[in-house]
């Protein structure tokens, strides 16, 4: 069990039809009244604050609000009034409420009327705030996730597009532009199975995907600040660490299990971390090059870091033509006699035509090893006997799969590049 924060006694009636976002709308029943809620997740002066507020769809009515911190596989907080103690971080609850404790718990009475009260659950700075600071928040957050005129949803569906940069403003750690794959850590991806991953990190394809679609939707200020990001990974040769990075960009925490703790549905193993950071995979690296290729399309700069970059990732297709790519960010190994790493995968040699057909950052500059990509192909079937140049595989139809063959195993590769071993991890 770890922490929650939850209106004791309440049924849901209504929710929020957005899939993201700073703030949401909720109704609630507490036995024979509605109270309508509305939460966020804030900066304010500084701190942190996870805003609770609340008011009543007719006569006023008392809610008792639960909050119990830490757990999983740290100690649960304690309480010293309203200030947690025993975290790596300063937690405090602002509100006009009453307030008991009982060990791990802090509960919080509150009387709902016709006008808005509630909590703050503040972490970090410890701002002087009272409700209507709170409301005013909250507004100012749904203005600012309204978007800008700049957005640039589709004709049909605009609603997707939407939808899409409210998923990834939820999803990006704003101190450094990164993207998570996920806000959660081992949900379930089989309730009752053993398949639960923390995927709090951030990938290159996902991070890729962000700078394509934030670019096609005329959010090119959200594409740059997910591009800083990436560039502010590359080692000494300009290319990403790894598949997947923490969200500063430091190496992910080895994968463990958390001993004694079930998730969603009784579900186990619980893990913390991510193995994926030791992957190597090819098709992470023509997905970012083919990525920065939308950027530009759509009216973005090539800076001398970003050309660099795709310059060393478009040199790598080549030079890792034999080296084995993990087929999924999330793989596992497939035990004796069962084949798992292709070669460089089809995303990172799609990666090459934009590459090529980039040019430089300055005027008059090229492609410098254009010719030897151009070659590319050839150059790898001369690398390989006939009979192991044929087991390297070929497009089938790339709009439906690739089919490759290694040392006799069928694989299944989707267009993407990202593949799958029958009953293997994928992510």
């Amino acid at each position: 069990m770890g922490a929650g924060a939850a209106w004791r006694s309440t049924r849901l009636i209504r929710a929020d039809q957005h899939p993201a976002g700073p703030t949401t709308h909720t109704v609630v029943r507490t036995g024979q009244h509605c109270v309508e809620l509305w939460d966020g997740l804030v900066i304010v002066e500084e701190a942190t604050v996870l805003v609770r507020l609340l008011r009543s769809c007719g006569p006023a009515v008392q809610l008792v609000h639960e909050l119990r911190l830490g757990g999983f596989d740290q100690p649960f907080a304690l309480w010293t009034g309203t200030d947690a103690v025993g975290l790596d971080d300063q937690v405090s609850v602002l509100g006009a409420a009453s307030h008991g404790t009982d060990g791990q718990w802090l509960r919080s009475t509150l009387i709902a009327d016709r006008g808005w009260t509630g909590l703050g659950i503040c972490v970090g700075a410890q701002p002087d705030l009272g409700v209507d600071d709170l409301v005013a928040a909250l507004h100012r957050a749904e203005r600012e996730a309204a978007g800008s005129r700049t957005t640039r949803l589709p004709r049909y569906h605009p609603e997707r597009g939407a939808d899409a940069l409210a998923v990834l403003r939820a999803c990006t750690y704003e101190p450094t532009g990164a993207v998570v794959a996920s806000p959660t850590a081992s949900l379930p991806e089989s309730p009752g199975a053993d398949r639960q991953f923390d995927y709090r990190f951030t990938w290159l394809r996902d991070a890729g995907l962000a700078v394509s679609v934030a670019s096609l939707l005329g959010r090119r200020d959200m594409a740059e600040t997910y591009l800083r990001f990436l560039l502010s990974t590359l080692d000494d040769h300009h290319l990403p660490p790894g598949p997947v990075v923490a969200v500063d960009g430091l190496a992910v925490p080895e994968e463990r299990e958390v001993p004694g703790v079930a998730g969603w549905a009784q579900s186990t193993p619980v893990r913390v971390g991510n193995a994926a950071a030791g992957q190597v995979q090819h098709d992470a690296l023509g997905m970012v090059v083919e990525s920065i290729s939308v950027y530009l399309q759509t009216g973005g700069h090539l800076d001398d870091r970003t050309w660099a970059m795709v310059c060393a990732i478009a040199e790598h297709a080549i030079t890792a033509a034999d080296t084995p790519s993990s087929l999924a960010a999330a793989s596992r190994p497939a035990g004796p006699g069962r084949v798992w790493a292709p070669r460089c995968g089809a995303g990172c040699w799609c990666g090459l035509g934009p590459a090529t057909a980039s040019p430089g950052p300055a005027a008059g500059r090229s492609w410098p090893c254009r010719r030897t990509i151009a070659a590319a192909s050839a150059h790898r079937r001369s690398r390989c006997p006939p009979t192991r140049a044929a087991n390297l595989g070929h497009v089938q139809d790339e709009r439906r799969h690739v089919c490759r063959c290694q040392g006799g195993h069928r694989v299944e590769v989707a267009p993407t590049g990202h593949g799958q071993e029958p009953g293997g991890r994928r992510r």
